[in-house]
């Protein structure tokens, strides 16, 4: 469809106002005004569809459009009034509109109505009017209803008033129901009605109809039969083919998100807890894994209208870009390896070859269990156990693979944009760590290339760039960029179902305690936003209380006497206050200042939730724990994502010197991660050996992932009978100072 869009103004984001015209030269300056007093109390644009009008309707609208910056024109061929109104809630969800509203050009609907509405919104994300009376004649009435007949009895749902023009929408509802309506239906903005009302339940608000003011139905006495059929017709086959393909309805980027990430659980309750507990939490993961794919089922939420053809364009760059970015990172040991992969390496080779959970004996006696956040190496050890310790590792890869996808589609999916330099940006995307470097003269070398991110001292702060991240410690970083856009995703959510969110936040804590904990601020968000019978409900709370409880149980022996304290309680305070506002500037606080300005072209939500983001982010580095502040470092992975999408989300937004200054900012945080890359490109030929068990690595080192015999889980919960891999006392001896 060729379509043009006239427009000189601004974005008002609130609100779009949808005005489908086809020779309304009568009435449209007359409804423009009346609307444009609307949009301007509500923050919105009016958007008039001329579908192809032959009289003066396109000429009468653009004379308005020189004094109302309000009024947006999209002038294309004449291709039917249900075209115009899809066509029209298509572009404004693309340009990120929170709300949709559509009326009819003729003049037979009332403005002044709209309020009531407008103030519905917040309990009631699809607001609908209907007419129990018309003024336009009792032809029309019975056309209306024997529409609503054809409706109930094949699509088995009641719609009071199916094709009315005086519909407010949520954006987002009304995105995942654009993408179940076939293309050139000749009724198919009563079909959205059918689709929309699937999704959340329509609430209906009695609205005047007056006599038409002008132009010329769509619908006469002389055609209504042979229209009529056709419209059967088409519901019919619409029926048929959404019974015979129902799998295209699918979510299957949050079916899958979910199952990658309860997948581990399941080998974890078999091979670490005994059998009558194993059995427990295996149904009540299963249980609330269910609960969470059917919520997503019927709720899909925050994307943009997105064409198949869009996607597969997109596929193989974005693929190629995920390959090569983890191929470098050492995964799998494919190319070099940072010193974290001692520990990688370590923990692979004894899941892979010693028998769940892996026991180590003292030489003094004393019996210990490997302990730490497992969900990242169960599947590719369980693969390399029942094959060999070759496809163990090379499955890590894999594995890593299909969680790295699936977040770089995320990425795309909350950023509304479908490019490939969104993907871009998130893989270099970085603190200012080369000004801070410069400004403190402090640089650590790793393999003779320097670790930028350490300028604050690596006793001090790291917020990592998205590239470190994922070449050190890719166990907190897949866990973390996949949980937090299931999350996100349920702010969008206006229904008054129950969310998964409680079951949601569970299934991080095998893959980090620290992601968990950063999540933290989030998951009251939305706790405030979805209120105590949605947010605790027992479907969500069971299940997560069932997972949460025996996984914490299993850290709690964790044996190793870590560092922590706050930060002025262990340096100078005059030295830490100076630092500390200069991380917080170069880290964060400049992406904020391209925030503030625009936090009004923002959801409420989301705005509560990018200051409550930015709130952590200045509190996390107050608190150290771990020798290298790893709180600090694992903790802050939410927030940082969380703060890129909101970057990305308002780039449409900018100014050009705003996008200019954002630019200029993320081309020199870029130093960062392309230092990373440079390290793992010049070093490819370094790999550690895969044959090292985590007991011939640095004790130090190793003490860290040891639980002891004398807690709860290993006395109560965790399977005994079979004797322990010895550990060297040099190992023991660490344990032994907690």
């Amino acid at each position: 469809m060729h379509a043009k869009v006239l427009f000189h103004g601004h974005i008002a984001p609130d609100l779009a106002i949808i005005i489908p015209a086809f020779n309304e030269e009568q009435t449209i300056s007359r409804v423009i005004r009346d609307w444009t007093k609307i949009a301007e109390c509500t923050n919105g644009n009016i958007i008039l569809m001329n579908d192809g009008s032959k009289d003066d309707t396109l000429k009468i609208a653009l004379s308005l459009q020189s004094d109302n910056p309000r009024l947006i024109i999209i002038d294309k061929e004449n291709t039917g009034h249900a075209d115009s109104c899809l066509y029209a809630y298509q572009w404004a969800v693309q340009k990120g509109f929170r709300w949709i509203f559509q009326t009819d050009s003729d003049g037979q609907t009332n403005p002044e109505e709209f309020h009531t509405f407008w103030q519905l919104k917040e309990r009631f994300p699809l607001v609908f009017g209907y007419r129990p009376f018309r003024e336009d004649g009792l032809f029309r009435l019975m056309v209306s209803k024997i529409l609503m007949a054809v409706i109930f009895f094949i699509f088995k749902t009641y719609i009071k008033d199916a094709n009315v023009p005086f519909r407010l929408m949520d954006a987002n509802i009304l995105s995942a129901a654009l993408k179940r309506i076939p293309d050139k239906l000749f009724l198919g903005n009563a079909f959205l009605s059918v689709e929309l009302n699937r999704i959340e339940k329509i609430h209906w608000k009695k609205i005047s109809f007056y006599p038409r003011q002008g132009g010329t139905p769509s619908v006469d006495f002389p055609g209504f039969f042979k229209k009529g059929m056709r419209v059967i017709d088409e519901f019919i086959r619409i029926k048929k083919e959404g019974d015979a393909s129902p799998e295209l309805q699918r979510p299957l980027l949050e079916y899958a998100t979910l199952i990658y990430l309860t997948i581990p659980y399941f080998f974890f309750w078999a091979y670490f807890f005994q059998t009558a507990y194993a059995v427990i939490f295996s149904l009540l993961t299963a249980y609330g894994l269910y609960r969470a794919l059917s919520f997503y089922r019927t709720q899909e939420t925050f994307s943009p209208v997105d064409r198949p053809s869009n996607r597969i364009k997109l596929m193989l760059p974005v693929f190629a870009i995920t390959f090569l970015w983890l191929f470098l990172s050492g995964a799998g040991g494919v190319s070099y390896q940072n010193i974290d992969y001692l520990k990688h390496n370590g923990m692979l080779y004894d899941l892979i070859n010693f028998r769940w959970p892996v026991h180590y004996q003292g030489e003094d006696g004393s019996s210990y269990y490997l302990c730490y956040y497992l969900a990242y190496y169960l599947v590719p050890s369980f693969i390399g156990k029942i094959t060999n310790i070759t496809w163990g590792y090379t499955f890590s890869f894999l594995w890593a693979l299909l969680g790295l996808w699936l977040a770089m589609n995320w990425i795309l999916k909350m950023a509304h944009n479908k490019s490939v330099w969104i993907i871009l940006v998130f893989v270099f995307f970085s603190g200012l760590d080369i000004i801070g470097t410069f400004l403190t003269k402090f640089t650590v070398l790793i393999n003779g290339m320097p670790h930028l991110e350490w300028w604050a001292g690596y006793n001090f702060w790291q917020y990592s760039s998205n590239t470190s991240l994922l070449y050190w410690v890719p166990q907190h970083a897949i866990g973390g960029w996949l949980t937090v856009p299931l999350l996100f995703s349920l702010l969008q959510y206006k229904g008054k179902a129950p969310i998964p969110a409680l079951f949601i936040f569970a299934i991080t804590f095998l893959w980090s305690n620290f992601v968990l904990l950063g999540l933290v601020p989030m998951m009251m968000v939305l706790f405030y936003e979805n209120g105590f019978r949605r947010f605790l409900h027992w479907t969500s709370v069971i299940p997560a209380l069932g997972i949460l409880m025996p996984v914490a149980l299993y850290y709690l022996g964790n044996q190793y006497p870590h560092v922590h304290a706050f930060i002025w309680k262990q340096n100078a305070t005059g030295e830490i206050f100076s630092k500390y506002l200069l991380f917080c500037l170069l880290e964060f606080g400049v992406f904020a200042l391209f925030i503030f300005p625009y936090i009004g072209k923002l959801k409420q939500e989301h705005q509560l939730l990018i200051g409550i983001t930015l709130m952590t982010l200045l509190l996390i580095p107050l608190y150290r724990f771990g020798a290298y502040n790893d709180l600090a470092m694992r903790t802050s992975i939410p927030s940082l994502l969380i703060l890129q999408i909101i970057l990305l989300r308002l780039w449409n937004f900018y100014s050009k010197p705003f996008k200019f200054a954002l630019v200029l900012i993320l081309l020199i945080g870029t130093i960062t991660p392309v230092s990373e890359i440079a390290r793992s490109y010049k070093l490819s030929d370094h790999r550690f050996n895969r044959n090292t068990s985590l007991l011939q690595i640095p004790p130090g080192i190793a003490a860290q992932y040891f639980g002891g015999d004398q807690t709860f889980y290993y006395k109560y919960l965790a399977p005994k009978g079979y004797p322990g891999v010895m550990a060297a006392s040099e190992i023991t001896d660490y344990l032994k100072k907690r």
